[in-house]
């Protein structure tokens, strides 16, 4: 663990964005050199979504059921005393989810919703060997994100320029 920082970290980090910003990066970072335990909310969500669709207008009252699991498994891990780092896209439904996890966790909390200019994004998107977002999935979750910047304005960082040790030190300024 990267001691020098390790004081400064909050218990639980929750990144939220869409595909493309960085959040999958900063977490495994966290993970490795920080001590946190990773969770992947978007592989969380499975149980509620085993087919994908989240963004499916059909499926946005799953979303509800899909934040909640997650809230409960980032729960579990915190109450052993680990840090947690939740990565997650989310969809819809987005100023839900962060206030559940807000009112569940409080000062031990912090948000960060990583952006990124959509050709960067689309570039890194292409870049994946797993899997990608595509482009209207890409712009529903930034618009979205977008709304939410008066209530969550202080936690947006673009990530489009920025080298992974600068996002994480980024996040230590929130």
């Amino acid at each position: 663990m990267n001691q020098n920082y390790a004081k400064f970290l909050p218990n639980i980090v929750l990144l939220l964005g869409s595909g493309g910003v960085g959040k999958t990066t900063i977490a495994e970072k966290l993970s490795k050199e920080y001590g946190y335990h990773w969770l992947d909310g978007d592989n969380a969500d499975t149980e509620i979504f085993p087919n994908g669709g989240q963004w499916k207008k059909e499926n946005q009252k799953k979303l509800k059921k899909a934040h909640e699991l997650v809230l409960k498994k980032t729960n579990e891990v915190f109450k052993t005393g680990k840090r947690v780092v939740v990565d997650y896209i989310g969809f819809n439904y987005l100023k839900h989810y962060l206030d559940l996890f807000a009112d569940n966790f409080g000062k031990d909390l912090r948000i960060v919703i990583l952006t990124a200019d959509m050709e960067t994004i689309i570039k890194r998107d292409k870049d994946r060997e797993y899997w990608t977002t595509g482009k209207a999935n890409v712009e529903l979750v930034l618009g979205r994100l977008d709304e939410l910047k008066n209530c969550y304005g202080e936690s947006f960082i673009d990530t489009s320029k920025m080298s992974t040790d600068d996002v994480i030190s980024s996040i230590l300024n929130l």
